[in-house]
């Protein structure tokens, strides 16, 4: 618990000195929407059986992992993203969508090859790139971006 909470402390230090308060307000509201959406889409995904404790304790299961890994990585790699990609004025968006997916894949890439009972050697690509977790986390990634460009058009119109 104490390193999840000195690392978002970094996290925060961080993303505030990159694009200040505007910024850091933005990001977390995407990562409370994002992580809201990901616990749903988990439990409708892989839902917990009603003998273990159904949706509550999916709820619960899914918020405790999911929640904090949204919003130390999430935060930190999307203002990366942005802070990268802001050098394009012209195709700034794409870039930051593309970063974001490359993240979302980053994050689930050392597990499967940690974690994965066959030798990396013996995989193939295809098994590294497209597999399930890479897909649901590429998908959070491309919603965080999502719900983040939407938030930073009505911050920009002063809503």
């Amino acid at each position: 618990m104490a390193f999840i909470i000195s690392a978002l402390i970094v996290v925060v230090f961080i993303v505030i000195a990159i694009g200040g308060d505007v910024m850091f307000k933005r990001k977390i509201m995407a990562a409370i929407y994002t992580s809201i959406m990901a616990v749903i889409v988990l439990n409708i995904m892989e839902p917990v059986p009603p003998v273990d404790g159904g949706w509550a304790l999916g709820i619960l299961v899914y918020s405790i992992h999911a929640v904090p890994v949204i919003f130390i990585y999430g935060i930190f790699s999307s203002a990366i993203s942005e802070k990268i990609s802001f050098a394009l004025e012209k195709y700034s968006n794409v870039l930051s969508l593309i970063l974001h997916i490359l993240f979302g894949i980053a994050f689930v890439l050392p597990y499967g090859v940690i974690f994965v009972s066959i030798p990396f050697t013996q995989l193939t690509f295809c098994e590294i790139f497209f597999n399930y977790a890479t897909l649901l986390f590429s998908i959070f990634a491309v919603i965080f971006f999502i719900i983040d460009y939407i938030l930073k058009q009505k911050f920009k119109r002063g809503e």
